[in-house]
């Protein structure tokens, strides 16, 4: 009976997870052949669960959605990013997104989850979130466009950590942080997994997997890179730290994000975006499996 009770958690995990890994803002990727690697996409694509949305245009509620808040320079709703729940009463704090580090700025989510922040620093062009409760792993975002509107912030319970850590065989280290994102090709207009790519860091530090197939996450990937079906990693235990790049390679290819820190006991969402034109087609190698 636990058995079947854990597989229906992870399926039901999943099928949320690429849902999850799409952060709003913009990641500034690179790329080593000289092209423009992930895609630089500041303003958006858009959010981190949820319909597809972007700082510029509205979900599928509109601008008016009720709950929303209607004023603040920047509005979000933060959720548990496995039941879309709305999440009251979360700490959420501005952090600079050069620096990683908190700015003094903080809030509490309301009863719908929304919150909003006013009065944001003028130099400041993207920011960062760290989204902090009770039972939950301290989630945090970087690269949201500062006038950012209606975007979601997921936050990752501790016992969706012990499932994903358990079927790894990880254990995970509270002094370390975790990455977890995919490696897309397009934007949230249309978008799609990229397979056989294989993600590094550096420093170079963490277990980094892999999803399978059927979307679990596995060490059995380990030697293929991404799934093509989803393009999703996960990297444990990574070196808490400033200035964290997560590079994904694909045969001459490669893209680049940078975390501009990885906070101890806390998980960091990274996308890597290969964009449409650059690259007119998926570049999945041929004969990945």
């Amino acid at each position: 009976m636990r058995a079947k009770l854990l597989g229906a958690l992870i399926v039901g995990l999943v099928i949320t997870i690429p849902a999850m890994f799409i952060s709003c803002g913009g990641d500034d990727e690179t790329e080593s052949d000289g092209g423009t690697g992930g895609e630089g996409d500041t303003g958006g694509p858009a959010d981190t669960g949820g319909p597809v949305d972007s700082g510029a245009t509205p979900d599928a509620g509109g601008t008016t959605d009720a709950g929303w808040l209607a004023t603040g320079q920047f509005t979000a709703k933060a959720v548990d990013f496995f039941t879309k729940s709305p999440i009251k009463g979360a700490q959420i704090d501005v952090l600079d997104d050069a620096t990683g580090e908190p700015t003094g700025m903080t809030t509490t989510s309301l009863e719908d989850g929304t919150f909003a922040f006013d009065g944001l620093p003028d130099a400041a062009v993207n920011i960062g979130v760290r989204a902090t409760m009770t039972d939950y792993m301290p989630t945090v975002q970087y690269h949201f466009p500062k006038d950012a509107q209606h975007v979601t912030v997921n936050v990752v319970s501790n016992s969706t950590v012990g499932i994903i850590s358990a079927l790894l065989g990880v254990e995970v280290d509270p002094a370390k942080g975790s990455v977890a994102g995919g490696v897309f090709w397009g934007d949230l207009t249309g978008y799609e997994g990229i397979g056989c790519a294989m993600v590094t860091t550096e420093p170079a530090s963490g277990a980094i997997h892999y999803t399978d197939n059927s979307g679990y996450p596995t060490k059995d990937r380990d030697a293929l890179g991404t799934n093509k079906k989803d393009g999703i990693f996960t990297i444990i235990n990574v070196d808490a730290g400033a200035g964290v790049e997560i590079t994904a390679t694909l045969d001459t290819v490669s893209g680049t994000t940078t975390l501009p820190k990885v906070h101890a006991g806390s998980l960091s969402i990274a996308n890597i975006w290969f964009d449409k034109t650059t690259y007119p087609a998926n570049p999945t190698p041929a004969a990945c499996e």
